[in-house]
C-alpha cells in the first residue's frame, strides 16, 4: 500500500507521464508558451498604465490612489 496522499500520487503519474513522453512534453511546452502570450497580451490591452498618461510624479500618483480608496471605501 502506497503512503502518498492522492495529490502527491497524481502529481507521481503527472511527472513520469511527463519525463517518459516525448508528446507529452511538446504538449506541456506548447500549453506554457500560450498562457505567457495570453497572460502578456492581456496585461498589454486590458490592463492600462492609466496613472502614468494622467499623473506626472510619484506624488501624485499616491495621493489619486488614496483619494480612490477611501471614496471606495465610504
Amino acid at each position: 500500500m502506497s503512503t502518498l496522499s492522492a495529490p502527491a500520487r497524481l502529481f507521481t503519474i503527472y511527472r513520469d507521464g511527463i519525463k517518459h513522453s516525448a508528446l507529452a512534453r511538446r504538449l506541456l511546452c506548447i500549453i506554457i508558451i500560450k498562457i505567457v502570450i495570453l497572460f502578456a497580451l492581456f496585461r498589454l490591452f486590458l490592463m492600462p498604465d492609466r496613472l502614468d498618461s494622467v499623473y506626472d510624479t510619484d506624488n501624485e500618483k499616491a495621493q489619486a490612489v488614496r483619494t480612490s480608496l477611501i471614496d471606495r471605501s465610504s
